[in-house]
């Protein structure tokens, strides 16, 4: 039996808010429905998407947006100030542990950041999943991630003893060449 943490029925709720919300650069159409739960120590969101209501692109594949990723590294404009600033008990690094995406009909795709792929530390990471001949409009997806969240103040992290679910903490799908999200 799946234990519910009071954190992560709060971040299911947000998860409704930003779905109901949408996103500017996906279809109007595209739902996600996120379950996630968050452990106790607040350190890793473990998230189950499905998303609904998918078309099936030119290009043959889908792009998910995961912006979580950019903590992997510092940005450009890191410094002791900002450390200081944002990492109160030193500097601490989160983003995708794991992520391992579907579209029905076709097999499971691990988009796990491989160690040496540098990611962007402003925008996140932009993934591509290949469709396969046996993908049908409209399309489904479902994706399955755990989360590693930064110790730090923030949109998105955990300090002292609060954890913050306000950028994009979720895979997003996205349509490569449309205003940044």
């Amino acid at each position: 039996m799946r234990r519910r943490t009071a954190a992560g029925q709060i971040a299911a709720l947000v998860v409704v808010v930003a779905c109901l919300l949408g996103s500017s650069s996906a279809r109007a159409a595209t739902r996600h429905d996120v379950d996630a739960s968050i452990d106790d120590a607040g350190r890793r969101v473990t998230l189950h998407d499905t998303i609904t209501g998918l078309d099936a692109p030119a290009s043959g594949r889908l792009t998910l947006w995961t912006y979580a990723d950019r903590q992997r590294s510092a940005p450009p404009s890191f410094d002791e100030f900002t450390a200081e600033r944002l990492f109160v008990g030193g500097v601490s690094y989160g983003g995708f542990e794991r992520v391992v995406a579907t579209i029905d009909g076709c097999p499971a795709v691990d988009l796990s950041r491989p160690s040496d792929e540098r990611v962007d530390p402003v925008r996140g990471r932009f993934a591509d999943l290949p469709l396969c001949a046996d993908a049908r409009a409209p399309l489904v997806g479902r994706v399955e991630a755990v989360l590693v969240l930064a110790e730090r103040y923030g949109t998105l992290g955990r300090a002292r003893a609060g954890t913050q679910l306000g950028d994009p903490w979720y895979p997003l799908v996205v349509e490569r060449g449309a205003e940044s999200p």
